[in-house]
């Protein structure tokens, strides 16, 4: 993944699900039952749920903290030299 990531230069947004589908593949290539293809789909999915909400919280927690330590106006500018018609506000 980090090859297609660096070489091929897909986001990393679309590699995402390939990485989740790659893994199911190897799971159930290993455990090829039936009942291991629904608990890897549950599993996958609970985890991936959970996952997301882990990222959230983290981004807002990183938010409020650049907020509270003044940073994030220095943040602001420095994103406002890379694109000066960008919308960061």
């Amino acid at each position: 993944m980090l090859a297609s990531i660096a070489l091929l230069r897909i986001r990393i947004h679309c590699l995402s699900p390939a990485g989740l589908g790659v893994a199911l593949a190897i799971t159930l290539a290993i455990y090829g039952c039936l009942f291991a293809r629904r608990m890897a789909s549950v599993s996958s999915a609970r985890h991936m749920f959970i996952a997301h909400w882990l990222i959230i919280l983290n981004l807002v927690f990183l938010y409020q903290l650049t907020v509270k330590a003044g940073l994030f106006e220095i943040a602001r500018e420095n994103l406002s030299r890379l694109r000066p018609g960008s919308r960061v506000k």
